[in-house]
């Protein structure tokens, strides 16, 4: 399993690179792996990221999860979810 947020967002940028987009959400699977790369980004310059947004990416329904069911990968979209849940959560 991911242990840390840094490998679950790169891990969901991989899947999401070869994944199409979903008539499910109005985010395109390139925008929600450039959402997730800027976030990336912010952890290598040890800034804090966009909790509300990761929220938002990773929710039920959400972007994420949506484009999983999409392309195949919905199960380990629930594992990448609650690692970023659980880690989002963490003081």
């Amino acid at each position: 399993m991911i242990g840390d947020l840094e490998g679950a967002l790169r891990r969901t940028c991989t899947l999401l690179s070869s994944s199409r987009d979903s008539l499910w959400t109005p985010w395109s699977a390139a925008e929600v792996r450039a959402s997730l790369e800027g976030a990336l980004a912010r952890l290598a310059r040890g800034e804090a990221v966009d909790a509300a947004e990761l929220r938002v990416l990773f929710a039920p329904t959400g972007p994420v999860q949506e484009l999983s069911l999409a392309n195949g990968w919905a199960e380990e979209m629930l594992v990448l979810g609650r690692t970023v849940d659980d880690l989002l959560a963490r003081p």
